[in-house]
């Protein structure tokens, strides 16, 4: 008899703690400590999809495991930067979905997160994630270019596998190791650049990828000096884009003209492109010169086309 009244007492203590579900819109969710998880969504939805970033007052912090697997006919997917956690398969068979915005913020990606989504075609994923559950982005069918944050220590087994249109991945610098089949039958892989050191490697990351040159920055270590490879492919060094600002000085027109002329500057060595519109609204943007910035970090620039314009616009593209 005490044993029966023991296990009716435990029972009963544990009913306080079940989770409830709520339903508002297109959402269903669960709240916990004061933080709501997408536990399901209205899988005829159609459209772009901007996620809600609360729920019921709460902050919305999980997307749930299956939360909108299955939502074929979303096209796009912004979620809201207050989101840390994406579940397993949260994402799984949006096969509509051209492109998903990653907060910055985010920690951590489940896996199969995005398995199946056969209509994305590039996904930046930000330096806050943390961990990329195993075949997060596989059979993404037309997936071309991917770039891995520094925060991201492993990618995980089958992460990008049989991504068919893939071409280029860019890998932070956190990267300490890389699972078996991560980039398994990616046969049209060209590049796959490196930030940091060398990572450890599973079996076969490359395989069924047979045209991939590794691409790693000089003076980072472990990696083999060619003619040696990194997992039977070529390896060479690069170096990384790095976002260039220029300016625009005005100078008086000379003596007798009214023609635009300025000094640009900008990092030394950087290409630089200056065009020109009439309009900022619908007009088009023209090349009018594309040069090396000098040793100097400036060089003059004259517009002798703008004599007779009575408004012209102008910009400048470092590369």
């Amino acid at each position: 008899m005490r044993s029966l009244r023991r296990t009716a007492l435990v029972m009963l203590l544990a009913l306080p703690f079940a989770c409830s579900a709520y339903v508002e819109g297109d959402y269903t969710y669960t709240v916990s400590g004061g933080k709501a998880t997408i536990t399901d969504f209205n899988g005829s939805y159609a459209g772009a999809l901007v996620i809600a970033d609360e729920l019921g007052g709460y902050p919305v912090i999980t997307i749930g495991n299956d939360a909108f697997a299955d939502c074929g006919f979303i096209e796009s997917i912004t979620i809201p930067s207050g989101v840390a956690y994406i579940g397993d398969r949260a994402f799984a068979r949006c096969y509509d979905a051209v492109s998903v915005t990653i907060p910055d913020g985010m920690l951590s990606i489940g896996e199969y997160a995005f398995r199946y989504c056969t209509s994305l075609t590039n996904i930046a994923i930000p330096d806050s994630v943390i961990t990329i559950g195993a075949a997060a982005f596989a059979n993404c069918e037309v997936l071309v270019d991917v770039t891995i944050g520094d925060g991201v220590t492993v990618i995980p087994v089958s992460a990008f596998d049989t991504c068919p249109s893939l071409v280029s991945v860019i890998i932070g610098d956190g990267v300490g190791s890389i699972g078996d089949w991560a980039f398994y039958d990616c046969p049209y892989l060209t590049g796959v650049y490196f930030m940091g050191d060398a990572p450890t490697a599973g079996d076969e990351i490359f395989y069924g990828s047979e045209d991939v040159t590794v691409y790693y920055v000089a003076g980072t270590s472990g990696w083999p000096v060619p003619p040696d490879q990194y997992e039977e492919r070529d390896v060479q060094t690069w170096v990384p884009p790095q976002e260039q600002w220029c300016g625009f000085t005005a100078l008086s027109a000379p003596s007798g003209t009214n023609c635009f002329s300025c000094i640009v500057t900008c990092a030394i060595g950087a290409e630089i492109e200056i065009e020109a519109t009439s309009n900022l609204v619908s007009g088009s943007w023209v090349s009018l010169l594309t040069t090396n910035m000098p040793s100097g970090g400036a060089f003059t620039f004259r517009d002798n086309a703008s004599t007779n314009l009575k408004v012209r616009f102008y910009r400048a593209i470092a590369q």
